[in-house]
């Protein structure tokens, strides 16, 4: 019998990896369980896959569009950009586009690509497309969402008003990459 977990699994390439299937699949996720072999030591691993999203960080007049929407981890309305996933046959381009104005009512157009991420490298498998935009088409704003200045978004982040990952990288790299 192979022995557990060893120092050395940080810097170890395994031998083989193989799957012992789904143990839970549904529209949006499926949760697979992995083996890694080692050699001297295995690992097991339990891998959501959510597939590709894609957001947009719109801006006008240095505000930034939030929506609000509940979140069960943190049980309360979370600041974030409009988001979701990319369905098949689409572009990225398209789901920021197409998400931005279902969650908002905002249309944007001429989007630029920003960065792109994955949520984490060991247990989540969910890769990201970030995209900005300051043409904006602004008809009916949703009643969920606001233009929140720059700097008060950045408050919101060193506070902890804003938590959610995507929504901080985003605003941060818009800062730091677009603004300098």
């Amino acid at each position: 019998m192979k022995s557990k977990l060893s120092l050395s699994e940080t810097v170890k390439f395994p031998k083989e990896i193989y799957s012992k299937g789904l143990t839970y699949k549904d529209k949006y996720c499926k949760i697979e369980k992995l083996v890694a072999d080692f050699g001297d030591f295995y690992k097991e691993y339990l891998i959501a896959h959510y597939g590709k999203n894609a957001s947009l960080i719109a801006v006008k007049k240095n505000k930034i569009l939030l929506s609000q929407q509940y979140r069960l981890i943190i049980n309360a309305l979370s600041y974030e950009v409009p988001g979701g996933g990319v369905e098949k046959n689409e572009l990225p381009k398209k789901t920021a586009i197409r998400e931005c104005f279902e969650e908002t009512g905002v249309a944007c157009c001429k989007l630029k690509y920003l960065f792109s991420y994955n949520t984490a490298l060991e247990y989540i498998n969910n890769y990201n497309y970030i995209f900005f935009s300051q043409d904006i088409n602004e008809k009916k704003i949703k009643k969920n969402c606001q233009w929140v200045p720059l700097s008060k978004c950045l408050q919101m982040i060193k506070s902890g008003k804003i938590s959610d990952i995507r929504t901080t990288a985003s605003i941060l790299m818009y800062k730091n990459f677009i603004l300098r």
